[in-house]
């Protein structure tokens, strides 16, 4: 019988068996650990897929118009060096861009979010990406420069000062809107026309359409935001806004003098407020119907507490205080409002800065001079000078530093419109459930005439024109821009106090509110410099 051979011999060999156990041992510890990974990769896109699903649900229930930017998924995939001849900027920036857009399911989110929106009736409007983060909103100034880094926006022109995320979804939405807007207006002029063609007349369009405006719609066909913003109202109607808001929040000190002098306070407050309300809610449905009034659990409960804590804690302990406190003394106590605010931000976790700390350290001391210093002579309220008339106030300004901070943190509707009618609105209840409580009576019969031009002042022009205003500044102008009226009113309301009511006083007066306000302008100027700060600094008025 032959031997075996040398192969044979090895194989059989406890060491050839050994290598073979070996290798079988390695190949099914690979095998398992692909398996570990493939299901660990499964359950990761199950968990995306599910919370595409969800964030598409919540989109689509929420909101009618959808923008969103129009990638380009198929060159993410590209490399982003560029050829021998043409090299690639920016690589790694690009390269990292890519491979988070990609890893996050951009493309699939997207299909979901597209069919989601489709059942639901929503519009779903895709944007042009380019210089989103590089435009500023404010004032139209496009530059790389803007960037300052990869998520702060400072502009060169205006000094915007913002997260640049927030940039670019502003100027997203702004162009997604002014594309839909076009598209609309392109569609109603087409419309026209054919149906002026239909009745046999040469023109081709109606004289009466609508104007498509062709070279505005060719502008904003692909959502080109540098041209978008470029085309917005001029920015003089914003500093008028602007103003108007300086002049009529500065009188209200002054209308609530006269108001408080034949009417009960409480009760004078409740109506102004009901009837503003109810003004301010018939024009939103008017304009937005009753969609603009849906609002969640949530959203009603921060509008109800902020109606609290607004008007009727706010407003009813400042016309409370001004029965013992001069206008323009109440309108110096009330500028304290955004270092309440930042102190408020303090105790709830966030840290400000140096500048803001210092700033607050000089109005306690501003306060502390107008709280201290006592009555002068002539700037007592309507009805004497009570020691505690000025601690009211400045619970009063608590208040309105408490509701301003909630409204900014709680969920609330997206209608800011609606958001103050209801606040109006329960806070005129509060004020008039209390006002009952406490026992005022009102005597249409001993309410002057001036009471009742001061009362209509307050409840019809403040209440909607000087929100209005507001508002259209807000929407045009940098919010610490809009932010300079917590210091601007107190000296309007100080100016028409002497020179309309006759009020005096001190020269420690004086010292206090000077102190105050230069407390608030350097609040602001830091907060300013502050490119991701939550919370607003300036007071919220109704």
């Amino acid at each position: 019988m032959p031997s075996a051979g040398p192969a044979r011999r090895r194989r059989c060999s406890p060491t050839g068996v050994a290598r073979r156990q070996g290798r079988r041992a390695r190949s099914n510890r690979r095998r398992k650990a692909r398996a570990r990974v493939a299901n660990l990769h499964r359950r990761v896109r199950r968990q995306r897929c599910d919370h595409a699903h969800k964030t598409a649900d919540w989109l689509a229930a929420h909101h009618d118009v959808i923008c969103h930017e129009a990638l380009r998924i198929t060159n993410m995939s590209r490399s982003a060096r560029g050829t021998l001849d043409q090299p690639g900027s920016r690589v790694a920036q690009k390269a990292g861009l890519n491979r988070s857009i990609l890893d996050a399911g951009w493309g699939v989110f997207l299909s979901i979010l597209t069919a989601k929106a489709e059942s639901a009736g929503r519009e779903l409007i895709a944007a042009d990406p380019r210089n989103t983060s590089r435009t500023c909103p404010s004032c139209g100034h496009c530059a790389a420069d803007n960037r300052v880094a990869q998520a702060e926006f400072r502009c060169l022109r205006c000094g915007l000062d913002t997260h640049a995320d927030l940039v670019g979804a502003v100027n997203v939405l702004r162009a997604g809107l002014a594309r839909r807007d076009a598209a609309a207006a392109a569609w109603r002029e087409a419309t026209a026309s054919r149906r002026w063609r239909s009745h046999g007349c040469m023109h081709t369009r109606h004289p009466g359409a609508p104007n498509a405006r062709p070279g505005r719609a060719g502008l904003v066909c692909y959502g080109n935001v540098i041209d978008v913003t470029s085309a917005r109202a001029p920015a003089s109607l914003a500093w008028i806004a602007l103003g108007v808001v300086y002049v009529l929040w500065g009188s209200t000190y002054l209308a609530n003098r006269y108001i408080i002098l034949t009417v009960p306070p409480l009760t004078a407050g409740a109506y102004r407020f009901l009837v503003g309300g109810l003004l301010l809610g018939i024009v939103v449905f008017a304009v937005a119907g009753t969609r603009a009034f849906r609002m969640t659990a949530a959203q009603f409960g921060t509008t109800a507490l902020s109606g609290l804590l607004l008007p009727a804690w706010g407003n009813g302990l400042v016309v409370i205080g001004q029965q013992h406190v001069a206008s323009g003394l109440t309108a110096l106590l009330i500028a304290s409002v955004p270092l309440h605010i930042v102190v408020l931000r303090a105790l709830t976790g966030d840290r400000p800065r140096r500048a803001t700390v210092g700033g607050v350290a000089v109005g306690v001391v501003g306060l502390a001079v107008l709280v201290l210093s006592g009555p002068s002579e002539g700037a007592g309220g309507v009805f004497g000078n009570a020691w505690w008339g000025p601690w009211v106030v400045l619970l009063a300004a608590l208040g309105w530093a408490t509701g301003t901070f909630a409204t900014t943190r709680l969920p609330v509707p997206p209608n800011p419109f609606a958001l103050a009618a209801v606040q109006m609105l329960t806070g005129g209840v509060i004020m008039l459930v209390a006002g009952a409580a406490a026992g005022e009576r009102l005597d249409l019969a001993a309410v002057t005439a001036e009471s009742w031009w001061a009362w209509a002042y307050m409840a019809v022009v403040v209440s909607l024109g000087a929100f209005g205003a507001y508002a259209y500044a807000l929407a045009q102008l940098p919010v610490s821009t809009v932010a300079t009226y917590a210091y601007v009113n107190p000296v309007i309301a100080v100016v028409l106090g002497v020179v309309i009511a006759g009020e005096r006083f001190s020269a420690m007066h004086l010292l206090g509110g000077a102190v105050v306000l230069l407390a608030v302008v350097l609040v602001i100027l830091a907060e300013r410099r502050a490119p991701d700060r939550r919370g607003a600094l300036a007071a919220s008025r109704s």
